[in-house]
């Protein structure tokens, strides 16, 4: 054990006994600031290297096992709902989604959520589906991240995880302009609802960062009938926030271990204890600027949803 999964973990524990934690969530509670993590995964399998945009199955089992285990599991929706309506949840709440749509989110990653009843959104990049299409980022990794089909989409619906919206073309929502937004955001909505006979109103942004999203057309995501809109570039969401300005945080092979996900979910960190809002965390190890558009497959340097 390292040194600092040792400190970790002591300060969890220490933290548990003493019942500070406990303390602290029920004062933040008392001001409307009791923070809720929205997680988002990307790829789940055996048949690549993990990077930044995949997790084995191990680890995800792992993962899913200790969030039903320690922590309040939401759908996307319903967390939405309590913000739209003003109402608290419970403390270590935790909303799962899934960005871009690739098959192994319905070969791997549903059958495991679905084994364990987790609740689960997939934001789904509708232009990508069915094609052979390959993005900038999975370049060296041509013909083996292949994406879900429209039955697969429709499967994954049927079981009862929801879908939302993650563009027409993973658009870069901070670069184009609002008619080819609108198009991104309206087509997508349209396409989405015609093959799954259901409304999508959850939304997720490509790319993630703050600088993939200008005010412009997130007001475009409102007007399109969206009742959200998730970035993925770190944070948390507590019950003052606005649906459209939702943050989210990226699960990868930095999660090593429960205590490494207790730290980052449970906001364990000293500093976070006095912080009024969150920062984007650790966004170097998962946003790579568009320079990186040319990054070797030794790296796997990912970029966000």
């Amino acid at each position: 054990m390292s040194l600092k999964h040792a400190i970790k973990t002591g300060l969890l524990r220490a933290l548990e006994v003493s019942g500070a934690e406990l303390m602290r969530d029920r004062l933040l509670a008392a001001h409307r600031r009791l923070p809720a993590a929205i997680v988002v995964f990307h790829r789940v399998s055996d048949q690549i290297s993990e990077d930044g945009l995949t997790v084995s199955t191990t680890r995800f089992r792992w993962i899913l096992r200790t969030l039903r285990e320690h922590y309040h599991l939401l759908p996307l929706s319903h967390l939405v709902s309590h913000l739209e309506q003003a109402l608290p949840w419970p403390p270590r709440t935790v909303a799962v989604t899934f960005d871009d749509g690739y098959r192994d989110n319905f070969e791997f990653a549903a059958p495991i959520l679905a084994e364990l009843a987790i609740p689960a959104t997939f934001f789904i990049t509708a232009g990508a589906i069915g094609t052979d299409r390959v993005m900038f980022w999975d370049e060296h990794l041509r013909g083996r991240v292949p994406w879900m089909d429209w039955d697969q989409v429709r499967a994954i619906h049927a079981q009862g995880f929801e879908i939302g919206s993650h563009t027409m073309n993973h658009a870069d929502l901070g670069r184009v302009g609002p008619e080819q937004a609108w198009q991104e955001l309206t087509r997508s909505k349209a396409k989405l609802e015609d093959e799954l006979g259901a409304e999508v109103t959850l939304f997720a942004y490509p790319f993630g960062r703050t600088e993939n999203m200008n005010e412009e057309n997130r007001a475009l995501v409102r007007e399109a009938g969206y009742r959200c809109c998730c970035s993925c570039c770190g944070g948390f969401v507590t019950p003052q926030d606005d649906p459209f300005r939702l943050k989210r945080t990226p699960m990868d092979p930095w999660f090593t271990s429960p205590v490494e996900l207790h730290y980052e979910l449970r906001r364990l960190a000293p500093w976070r204890w006095l912080a009024r809002s969150e920062p984007a965390a650790r966004t170097d190890r998962y946003l790579p600027g568009e320079e990186n558009r040319a990054a070797s497959s030794a790296t796997h340097r990912a970029r966000t949803s």
